[in-house]
């Protein structure tokens, strides 16, 4: 009986030891689990080569659908090539970007924004957009270069080969400017900040969308936004293709664009018979430049006798859209203002309580950080 008992009581401990082991390994395995889980959720991957060197990295998804794996401490930006203008009027919501950004394109370096933004300015290396050259950007030892995603066959795989990571971004909708936007604040270690800014944007576009939601399609305004070009000397017509934002920017307001359903991916050229034949409520012009000013072929048109059967023209609704070179259409911050300055053209009685211009002054104050005096003064005269 005795035997039995310490034999029983060794059987016992066995099993108990083993459930400590199996117990000791479970833990074991949940954290390390957590460890490496827990790194790929919050999208950073911690790489050691050895104890005494390790290399930490970070990774995006750019528009390309690229993984990037990117330095964890990003010091040198780059932004290089055609069309980086429309990202680094977004970058430069970030404020770290006047001590990191270190090149950018001739027409960023010019932009109003900029210009009031970085007090470096006239340090940094400005690039010319149209002539990628590569050397001159390596030059720079970035450790990223960031271009408009259309680049990546105009040079921007030559930078890829060098080593540098590359990230491409669109922008050019309201998806793809808000994950880009999302993108920079990773690059600038502004992650937070990039969440506030998305959700102050996106709550300027609510106001809008609160009001504007409630009016039935059949009495919603049509829209001719129309880019009266005059590149190398022609005059010509040009309209915004089915999925740019101009098209967006004109629904987004209440309005129907009469040119959505153009195949064409970029501006399409029509004339005025064609224009005549949609014959639009509303005309919303750019040029793109300040000579002519759209103001300046706003008024035109609206004297213009070739123009006088349509709707839009013979209740004197053509309207400049604002800014002129650095204009609210493009694919930068502003075209969520221009959002809610189209609206309250088409609208007047729904936004008679809403003032643009009170509204744009606080929209620059709160993405740059300027004080009032400088945010006013990157309000152009036409937005009352």
């Amino acid at each position: 009986m005795k035997f039995c008992k310490q034999k029983c009581l060794r059987k016992g401990l066995t099993k108990t030891a083993g459930l400590v082991i199996i117990l000791v390994i479970v833990v074991i395995g949940v954290l390390a689990g957590s460890y490496y889980f827990g790194g790929m959720i919050s999208g950073v991957e911690e790489n050691v080569s050895d104890t005494s060197t390790p290399s930490k990295t970070s990774w995006v998804i750019d528009d390309y659908g690229r993984n990037v794996t990117l330095p964890l401490s990003i010091e040198r930006i780059v932004f290089a090539g055609k069309g980086a203008r429309t990202i680094v009027q977004s970058a430069y919501a970030f404020r770290s970007a006047p001590e990191k950004i270190v090149g950018l394109d001739t027409s960023s370096a010019g932009s109003p924004i900029v210009q009031a933004v970085d007090p470096y300015i006239e340090n940094k290396t400005v690039m010319e957009p149209l002539n990628l050259n590569a050397e001159e950007v390596l030059a720079l030892n970035p450790d990223v270069v960031i271009f408009k995603s259309y680049m990546r066959s105009k040079g921007g795989k030559q930078i890829e080969e060098s080593g540098v990571p590359v990230i491409y971004l669109d922008m050019e909708t309201p998806e793809t400017f808000f994950s880009g936007f999302m993108i920079l604040g990773k690059v600038f270690g502004e992650e937070d900040r990039a969440r506030e800014l998305v959700d102050y944007m996106k709550s300027v576009l609510d106001v809008v969308d609160d009001r504007v939601s409630k009016v039935p399609e059949s009495e919603r305004p049509r829209v001719l936004f129309l880019y009266y070009s005059t590149k190398g000397g022609t005059i010509a017509f040009k309209v915004p293709g089915q999925h740019w934002i101009q098209n967006v920017i004109v629904e987004k307001a209440g309005g129907i664009s009469v040119s959505a359903n153009m195949s064409s991916s970029g501006w399409s050229v029509v004339n005025l018979e064609q224009i005549i034949r949609w014959n639009p409520d509303y005309v919303f012009v750019v040029t793109y430049r300040s000579d002519p000013s759209p103001t300046d072929i706003a008024q035109q048109i609206l004297k213009d006798p070739d123009w006088s059967t349509v709707k839009a023209v013979k209740e004197g609704h053509v309207y400049g859209v604002p800014g002129g070179f650095d204009s609210w259409d493009m694919p930068t911050p502003k075209w969520i203002l221009c959002v809610l300055w189209m609206a309250k053209h088409l609208y007047p009685d729904l936004f008679r309580d809403v003032d643009v211009k009170e509204k744009a002054i606080e929209y620059f104050m709160t993405l740059y950080g300027l004080p009032r005096e400088t945010a006013e003064s990157l309000v152009p005269p036409e937005v009352q």
